[in-house]
């Protein structure tokens, strides 16, 4: 009976040391996994970026009233700030004082030359001659008395200096009620776009919409250090003010990750939820060094092990 009790003992024992064995074992491993996962970096499966810029809200077509001395001096505005005004609107008047008292001399020197002249004189070819010239050029001076300038675009009026002293100052700018994002690409990035191409758009308050391209130059707009670069109009949202930027990104389908990612040629890790998984993707080479374009196997936004160890490679692969 003692015997039968020993080795009842015994096998208890090795039992309880074996299981305790293995829950350590265990309890180590998942242990020294968790710490190994909050340890791990990842990166961020995001779409290939081809073509990033910026842009800015604006009106479709816009006009400008300079200043101009010449005319005379700015008599008045016909119009309200911030009024809605259509094509062909008297907008802004001069009245030209030299004009004004040149007319009244040439009233008088035709009143006189009519009075101070004889019969036969007024026969003469060369006095009508003479008053015909004088005739014109009282009209030529009349009409430019007063000018009034009229509205080329169908707008709304924004006053910028109402009380202008120097020539070529802004009186009135009119914009137009449609608006547009206008955006400049390098000529690199020309064979990226096409009209009517959806396209990325991020307000400054990170709101994202689809625009679309609606005109692309093909005269540069400027250049520099060698490059030229080309004005785009991109659709809007009209509820954006005149000033407004706006990121501009076109993506490509493939997702761009470090070439460090890939495991034996063919996976990645993903970490999702806490636990690492493999996944088999298909991919190919990036024309930017040290990177691979995956065209399948990834969703956007998924955690993939961006240096895999070789612990994690012998564990999940």
């Amino acid at each position: 009976m003692t015997k039968q009790r020993i080795v009842i003992s015994s096998l208890l024992f090795i039992f309880i040391l074996t299981t305790c064995s293995f829950s350590y074992i265990t309890f180590s491993k998942l242990t020294s996994e968790t710490e190994d996962i909050k340890n791990i970096k990842t990166i961020k499966a995001k779409p290939k970026l081809l073509l990033s810029t910026t842009g800015i809200q604006a009106p479709l077509n816009s006009y400008i009233f300079y200043y101009t001395p010449t005319l005379g001096q700015l008599q008045k505005l016909l119009v309200k700030n911030h009024s809605k005004v259509s094509k062909n609107t008297p907008v802004l008047e001069y009245y030209n004082y030299e004009k004004d008292h040149l007319y009244e001399e040439l009233q008088n020197t035709l009143s006189n030359e009519r009075n101070n002249k004889t019969l036969n004189s007024k026969n003469d070819l060369h006095y009508y001659s003479f008053l015909n010239q004088l005739k014109l050029q009282m009209i030529q001076t009349k009409s430019s008395i007063k000018s009034t300038l009229f509205s080329p675009i169908n707008g709304s009026i924004s006053y910028i200096n109402s009380i202008p002293s120097k020539p070529n100052e802004k009186i009135v700018q009119i914009n137009s009620n449609e608006r547009i994002i206008r955006a400049n690409i390098s000529e690199s990035e020309l064979n990226l776009l096409k009209i009517n191409q959806n396209i990325s758009v991020t307000s400054s308050d990170n709101t994202q919409f689809t625009s679309k391209i609606k005109e692309i130059s093909n005269i540069p707009s400027k250049i520099k250090n060698g490059v030229s670069y080309y004005d785009i109009l991109l659709s809007t949202q009209p509820n954006y003010q005149i000033g407004t930027h706006f990121k501009i990104k076109l993506a490509s389908n493939d997702i761009e990750l470090p070439t460090s990612a890939i495991v034996q040629k063919r996976y990645v890790l993903i970490l999702k939820n806490g636990k690492i998984t493999k996944r088999e993707v298909t991919y190919k080479k990036s024309l930017k060094s040290g990177y691979i374009n995956i065209t399948k196997g990834l969703l956007i936004d998924e955690k993939v092990v961006k240096n895999p160890t070789s612990k994690l490679i012998n564990i999940y692969i």
